[in-house]
């Protein structure tokens, strides 16, 4: 096993497998690996062929160890309006913190701020039984352990109010926890919402004084920043990074004043930005996609031109900018 994935060896000619914790079914799966979802406590699991939808031939055994937590239930973002501030969601008080969409009118979420992480929840669970999009972004209080986000059919979209969608909080200091990423479902995803500033516009040129170049566009967000990722999955999972803000135009000129360069576009956001990542995928494909790296800004006009250019295009994100990647399951 692998935290909370079981692999097993093909069985010839079995039709499929069933997946139980001690009498209680689990899973039934033509995958030979599940991701385990159980209560807490010491679990025996055990897995069978699939003859007809029942029992077969027994082809392991192997003991699974789920955390008790305290656990709080909330039915979307209405649900929560008791954690909110002037700035945004503040989730705390539980260690298991539950956002659970069974039953939700509407496709999408839109959160009114960021949601921060208080350190004394140690599992974020959004879910679903169809695709939901969620409009909000992450920041984990730094804390000692890891921190788990589990997934279950969900787009999450960052608002745009942070540059990552998903990230430790690092005003203090460079975060040392890994995250863990667990999805379930079809098809889940963590996009970055953020709009990276464009560069600020050169300034026209004045008496013996020449114009002023374009500034650099920002640099794009990320869908997810953490010191470590350990990403489970069932399926499909995407992630995307923001792009990069436009350098800003060369100032104008006249007479015998020097125009503005234009400043060079912004870098675009990793989709995933960590030291280490570990990957994990029943039956699925992982897509990473940068972001797009900013326009440069034009040369001003007019005056004189000397040493001045347009501005360059920012280079592009990277899909997934890891020191280490160790795929345990599953192609990147």
């Amino acid at each position: 096993m692998h935290r909370n994935a079981l692999v097993w060896e093909e069985e010839d000619g079995a039709e499929g497998y069933l997946v139980y914790d001690g009498e209680t079914l689990l899973a039934e799966t033509q995958n030979t690996a599940v991701l385990l979802r159980t209560e807490s406590g010491e679990r025996d699991i055990s897995v069978y062929t699939s003859v007809e939808g029942e029992k077969g031939k027994l082809v392991g055994k192997a003991t699974y160890v789920s955390a008790a937590y305290t656990q709080k239930t909330f039915s979307g973002s209405a649900a929560l309006a008791d954690y909110l501030r002037d700035d945004g969601y503040y989730l705390y008080g539980a260690q298991h913190i539950v956002i659970d969409y069974d039953g939700f009118a509407n496709s999408q979420d839109n959160f009114a701020g960021v949601i921060y992480i208080a350190n004394d929840v140690m599992k974020l669970s959004f879910l679903s039984k169809k695709r939901v999009t969620v409009r909000a972004d992450l920041v984990i209080q730094q804390r000692a352990t890891d921190f788990e986000l589990e997934l279950e059919n969900i787009i999450l979209q960052g608002a745009g109010k942070m540059p990552n969608a998903v990230a430790f909080d690092e005003s203090v200091s460079a975060p040392q926890t890994d995250l863990i990423l667990s999805a379930y479902g079809v098809y889940n995803a963590i996009l970055c919402g953020y709009n990276a500033p464009n560069g600020a516009q050169g300034s026209g040129d004045g008496m013996l004084q020449h114009a002023g170049n374009g500034g650099t566009g920002g640099a794009g967000g990320c869908a997810v920043s953490a010191a470590g990722l350990l990403l489970y999955t069932e399926g499909d999972m995407r992630f995307s990074g923001g792009n990069g803000g436009d350098g800003g135009d060369g100032g104008n000129a006249s007479g015998l004043n020097n125009h503005g360069s234009g400043g060079n576009g912004g870098r675009g956001g990793d989709a995933i930005r960590c030291k280490t990542l570990e990957y994990f995928c029943v039956n699925g494909t992982l897509a990473a996609e940068g972001g797009i790296g900013g326009d440069g800004g034009a040369e001003g006009q007019g005056g004189f031109g000397v040493n001045r250019a347009p501005g360059k295009k920012g280079s592009d994100g990277a899909g997934i900018a890891a020191d280490e990647t160790n795929v345990l399951r599953g192609e990147i």
